[in-house]
């Protein structure tokens, strides 16, 4: 597997791994664990634990997931990663985000902090011991990507419904549009669904004058096609082949 196949891998993990607005949270408590793949061949591991909770008084959420490399991919590309969210029911908006790897041996810290009504966000940056970067965004509706894969997902949507979010990582904005282009019936390991398959652009937003650097071509994500919308597959075409996440089990706490 070749190294831009695990960064697809990972991406897919953070970006993509696992509401219409609403005063109590909507989601359950639970652990969706998925299996990544490179053209078949096992590659990585991850999970996504939601935990719903009470923030400041106000309904909201605790979501993280985690990411490694099994250990033929760890011979060349070893990763370990973890992300971390917490944003409000009511309005999805996001409060603190985190983004913790280990690549090859050498850590990195992705924090990012946003102002309670959702026009501000400060993030920091950290590589190796080093800050790498700082910045401090004002500007409306900024969210993490963990936060616009919750908040998009619980849209009320059908066949050709189109999204689209402001994403910010803490080191770069994105634009990112979903559209939904179609139904199927897929099996993954999980089980076999009724899934909506949502079609995402993303443009890495490089300041003014210059114009947006299109990222994750190829891609085509898949989700159950309930109120739910629980994430099923996420399939990427990188340099040769594919890489696949695939739900592999769902366990669902009290």
């Amino acid at each position: 597997m070749n190294r831009a196949g695990v960064r697809a891998c990972t991406a897919a993990v953070v970006l993509l791994a696992a509401a219409a607005i609403a005063e109590t949270p909507r989601e359950r408590a639970q652990t969706l664990s998925y299996r990544v793949a490179w053209n078949g061949l096992p590659a990585a591991r991850a999970t996504v634990n939601i935990a719903p909770e009470q923030h400041a008084g106000q309904p909201a959420y605790t979501v993280e997931t985690t990411a490694s490399t099994n250990s033929f991919v760890d011979l060349f590309w070893p990763f370990r990663g973890m992300a971390r969210v917490v944003f409000l029911a009511r309005d999805w908006t996001p409060l603190q985000f985190s983004y913790d790897r280990k690549i090859r041996g050498v850590r990195s810290l992705t924090t990012i902090d946003f102002s309670p009504a959702g026009d501000r966000a400060r993030s920091l940056y950290v590589k190796g011991g080093v800050t790498k970067k700082q910045l401090d965004l004002s500007k409306p509706d900024l969210i993490d990507p963990i936060t616009a894969v919750f908040k998009a997902r619980h849209q009320p949507i059908e066949v050709g419904s189109k999204l689209g979010y402001d994403v910010f990582t803490g080191e770069s904005r994105y634009r990112v549009d979903l559209r939904v282009d179609g139904r199927d019936e897929i099996a993954v390991p999980a089980g076999n669904f009724s899934a909506l398959r949502v079609t995402p652009r993303v443009m890495k937003i490089r300041g003014h004058n210059k114009p947006p650097d299109e990222r994750l071509r190829g891609a085509t994500i898949w989700i159950t096609d309930d109120a739910e919308r629980v994430l099923l597959r996420i399939r990427s075409d990188v340099f040769i082949g594919a890489v696949t996440l695939d739900l592999m089990s769902r366990e669902l706490h009290s």
